[in-house]
């Protein structure tokens, strides 16, 4: 183990880089950061880990030029040229199998030591160029074919256009950064474009708040070492002694402003302002929509969307588009697992998720909304309907998210939340403050019988039919002529809705379904032309034609149940039970689920209300009440943990840098000079404070005398001095190699240091 400590103190000496280790080894982390938090947020379903190579081949090249190349242009230049390989080798993967480069690496050693007998390094090589040559064409093919449906108007694969872009964004970061720390010795500018992208992924993923925390101490702990480094090359060009401890001061320094910036980030971020929330939201509707309307067009296979700040789509889309071209394994990944309160849910229970009100012809948008804030377990007080019983659903998460799946209508959970709602009485959903992976949230399901649906009034309030009835100008008098022949003999409002129903449920279900025209409306290509399709065009269909026979109808999104386990009493959902599903509003009932896909089950409504249940007023307010009361109580623990362990963090990561760095100084000490350090740290703080031209011994004397007036037993003083004399002398012998305290020397020394000066 010596032997290991003193090759990597040689090795670690005899090339060292300029600035130290420990800049460099700090400056490369920064420089990796970013690319790590792009591929913890997960944009693409392909490991991320080419942009951590870009990013660490970026870090390598642009430290090795600016050490050897002077001239800037030259340097820019080199660093440009650069990418274009580093690209082929990470992103398109172009440098072959290691295997084929040992295949023929060997065939050419046996080619040459068997004199041509043994061996086809020809052939070995060629296979090797062959596939670098193959790679190369693909990756550029890739891009090639992007460029051309971009130009065209048409939606092609943009994987690798944006693994690229992503690269190009790393490098040119990268560079900037080593450019910057090395010639500049400014860190604080170094890391700005490093936290803008940190800060951007976090923002618009809606997660990670730690790596942003950790972007910024990275940040501060490079500044300081950056300044260091400058003024150690400083001293040193000025021929100035300085100790070659220095740094540790300065690292100490660093890594104290790393954990408080860390930890105002991270305290920040938990504190939440529905009021600030809402102005942001304002203040980026209109770029946002930009944002997410350019990324569905260029990038159409990115795995998971940014999540909006104003927790809306503005931009018209289908709400499972995504789902599409996804491959069965990855349909059948976990999403969540929801354990209900009191055994399975009615079939027609659906974990809804958000509502969309506004059609347009090519996909489904969002009105602007109110958000109300809402503390743990307080209950959303709008109108949900009536004849509904409770059902409490845990839910636990693969990945954190702020979406709560609710069996229908929401009404509470145990965290803090935003509901969004319309003018304060139609609840779209609710959101949560944070990205959380477990929750617990209260549920409305509709117990109403199919005899009271039938026997519904037409008289809609103001805020139902100023969201609920909108078509576009655009859909064809065909779709208008269809609703009207479906509900021709249905005359209730509940039967209309049974009918178009039925009729849908005749389409057969299919997702091998191409992207719509976009100069055709939705609803007509998929009724008229298309004939096949998946959850989206039923539900679409099924909420236009009832809008168009003047049924108030919406379109909702979560996920339909998945598999129940009995075991372990609880549901199962997979990326499989993803689904969409409409809802007809029948006054004073609220909101009622209709299931049009076809491989769905229809929804069985009780033909007589069932006595079980029926829930009076106040065992509803009791029963919120009591759940208010435990998700308050339940929250205040989960904060008061949370905040314990982030405070236990704090100083175990202090304690260990404090003990480190004691250790780091007492193995940086040689074994015989240990007694008279820990000398010196004791007679600092005895007051004894070392002056110019002392000697060890005068030292010694100095603290002895402090000794004296300490108010101990003669005996401990007596104790306390010999010791001071043993470590002076072990120091002095091992320092200058001291004669004997009883030879002449040494006593002359002890009657001057003794004699008044």
């Amino acid at each position: 183990m010596g032997l290991l400590v003193r090759v990597a103190r040689w090795i670690g000496h005899r090339w060292r880089p300029t600035g130290g280790w420990g800049l460099w080894t700090v400056t490369l982390v920064v420089a990796l950061w970013p690319a790590w938090t792009l591929g913890q947020t997960g944009w693409l379903r392909e490991s991320t880990l080419p942009l951590v190579e870009t990013a660490l081949f970026a870090a390598l090249i642009a430290w090795w030029l600016i050490s050897h190349v002077k001239r800037r242009g030259l340097r820019a230049l080199l660093m440009a040229i650069t990418f274009y390989p580093v690209v082929l080798t990470t992103i398109a993967r172009a440098w072959p199998p290691l295997r084929l480069l040992v295949d023929a690496t060997v065939h050419t050693i046996t080619w040459v030591l068997s004199l041509g007998a043994v061996g086809e390094p020809a052939r070995a090589w060629s296979v090797w160029g062959e596939v670098l040559a193959l790679r190369v064409l693909v990756f550029h093919g890739e891009l090639v074919t992007w460029l051309s449906a971009l130009t065209g108007g048409q939606v092609a694969s943009g994987r690798t256009a944006l693994f690229t872009l992503f690269a190009l964004l790393l490098y040119a970061y990268t560079c900037w950064l080593v450019w910057a720390v090395r010639v500049h010795h400014d860190g604080g500018w170094a890391m700005l474009p490093g936290l803008f992208i940190v800060g951007w992924n976090v923002y618009w993923a809606g997660e990670g708040a730690g790596w942003l925390a950790g972007m910024l101490a990275l940040g501060v702990l490079l500044s300081v070492l950056t300044r260091y480094a400058h003024l150690e090359m400083t001293w040193i060009r000025r021929r100035l002694d300085f100790s070659d401890q220095l740094w540790l001061d300065f690292a100490a320094v660093g890594l104290g402003g790393a954990l408080a910036a860390a930890t105002v980030v991270l305290l920040v971020t938990a504190v939440t302002s529905p009021h600030l929330y809402t102005r942001v939201q304002g203040f980026l509707a209109r770029p946002w929509a930009r944002v997410e309307r350019e990324t569905t067009r260029l990038f159409p296979d990115v795995a998971r969307p940014a999540r909006s700040p104003l927790g809306r789509s503005t931009v018209p889309t289908m709400p499972r588009a995504r789902k599409l071209g996804a491959s069965p394994q990855l349909l059948d990944t976990l999403v969540m697992t929801v354990r209900p309160k009191g055994g399975p849910l009615p079939p027609r229970a659906y974990f809804f998720a958000l509502a969309y009100d506004v059609y347009t012809g090519s996909g489904w948008m969002q009105s602007p909304w109110q958000v109300e804030g809402l503390a743990p377990g307080e209950e959303w007080r709008g109108p949900v309907g009536q004849e509904r019983f409770l059902v409490e659903l845990t839910v636990e998460m693969q990945q954190p998210t702020r979406d709560v799946y609710a069996a229908a209508i929401p009404v509470a959970v145990d965290r803090p939340a935003d509901a969004l709602t319309f003018a304060g009485k139609d609840l779209l959903g609710l959101r949560l403050r944070d990205g959380v992976r477990d929750y617990t949230v209260l549920g409305a399901i509709s117990a109403v019988d199919e005899a009271r649906l039938r026997l519904t009034s037409t008289a809609y309030p103001p805020w139902i039919t100023n969201h609920y009835l909108q078509v576009p100008e655009s859909v064809p008098p065909r779709v208008r002529q269809l609703a009207q022949e479906i509900t021709r003999d249905a005359y209730s409002p509940y039967d209309k809705a049974r009918a178009i129903e039925a009729y849908l449920r005749q389409i057969p279900y299919s997702l091998d379904v191409s992207t719509p025209p976009p100069d055709r409306d939705v609803v007509d290509w998929f009724l008229f032309d298309l004939r096949r399709g998946y959850c989206d065009y039923y539900a679409t269909a099924f909420v236009v034609l009832a809008r168009l026979s003047g049924l108030p109808a919406r379109l909702a999104i979560g996920y339909a149940q998945g598999q129940w386990d009995s075991t372990a009493g609880l549901y199962k959902i997979t990326e499989r039970e993803a689904h969409s599903w409409p809802e007809v509003y029948f006054p004073p009932y609220g909101w009622v689920p209709f299931e049009p896909t076809a491989i769905r089950q229809v929804f069985q409504w009780p033909k007589t209300q069932p006595t079980w249940t029926a829930r009076s007023p106040a065992t509803w307010r009791e029963t919120l009440a009591a759940f208010r009361h435990w998700a308050s109580a339940r929250w205040r623990v989960s904060l008061l943990s949370r905040v314990g362990r982030m405070v236990m963090a704090l100083l175990g990561g202090a304690l260990a840098v404090v003990l480190a760095w004691w250790a780091y100084w007492w193995w940086r000490v040689p074994r015989p000079a240990r007694p008279y350090a820990q000398l010196t740290w004791l007679a600092e703080r005895l007051g004894v404070h070392w002056q110019a031209g002392w000697t060890p011994r005068e030292f010694g004397e100095a603290t002895k005398a402090r000794v004296k007036t300490l108010p101990v037993p003669p005996t401990w003083q007596k104790r306390l001095a010999a010791r001071t004399d043993w470590a002076i002398e072990t120091y002095m012998r091992w320092r200058f190699g001291s004669p004997p305290e009883h030879s002449p020397t040494a006593n002359r020394e002890s009657s001057a240091t003794a004699s008044p000066a």
